[in-house]
């Protein structure tokens, strides 16, 4: 499982009007993350995160990754960012 580490990314020191109209993420679900986390880790579900980078930038570089070493890759998400993966 990928998380973001925070909206400061690459991207953004490169391109400041990235994603520029996103609104803020819900408080709601902020709270949830940790919790989601420890549950992933309870279950033995490897979590990352990398600061810089975007969850979809981790998963991506895992499934292409993985793709080169001849596995087949399956993303799911709910993350409509993520759909060209």
């Amino acid at each position: 499982a990928a998380f973001d580490v925070s909206r400061q990314t690459f991207r953004l020191e490169k391109y400041p009007e990235y994603k520029a109209g996103r609104s803020a993420t819900p408080d709601e679900f902020r709270g949830q993350i940790d919790i989601t986390k420890e549950v992933l880790g309870a279950l033995g579900i490897t979590v990352l995160a990398e600061a810089g980078f975007e969850a979809d930038d981790v998963i991506a570089t895992l499934a292409t990754q993985a793709e080169d070493e001849g596995y087949r890759v399956l993303v799911v998400t709910g993350d409509r960012d993520s759909l060209q993966l």
